[in-house]
């Protein structure tokens, strides 16, 4: 997930960083932007596997340092997974169910020419 943060204060933002809270999964929830410049904006990186598909609501962490001291937003984010690729089960039984079928028209194929 990439996240465009951009700064529109007045001032230079120092030490940004972003981070991911309350999601279910692993990988990475946290980015470090650097400096922002007054109007500038940079990515924030986040390279995490979802632990289920659906919607997830999470909270985004942003922290800096300016001129006039430490600060801390947050805000409520929900977005929605998608399953990219489906479990590969349902391909093996229907294949297994030609496979089936097959063997026991080509069996019954094979006694009917044997009994004429």
């Amino acid at each position: 997930m990439i996240l465009r943060l951009e700064n529109v204060g007045e001032g230079e933002a120092r030490f940004v960083k972003a981070r991911l809270e309350g999601l279910e999964g692993s990988g990475s929830t946290d980015a470090f932007l650097g400096r922002l410049e007054k109007d500038d904006d940079a990515p924030a990186v986040f390279t995490f596997i979802p632990q289920k598909a659906g919607e997830q609501e999470v909270t985004l962490l942003v922290e800096y340092e300016d001129d006039f001291g430490d600060h801390r937003l947050s805000e409520d984010l929900k977005f929605n997974v998608i399953r990219t690729h489906d479990s590969i089960f349902p391909f093996v039984l229907v294949a297994v169910l030609v496979l089936a079928v097959a063997l026991l028209y080509l069996k019954k194929k094979v006694n009917s020419k044997g009994k004429l």
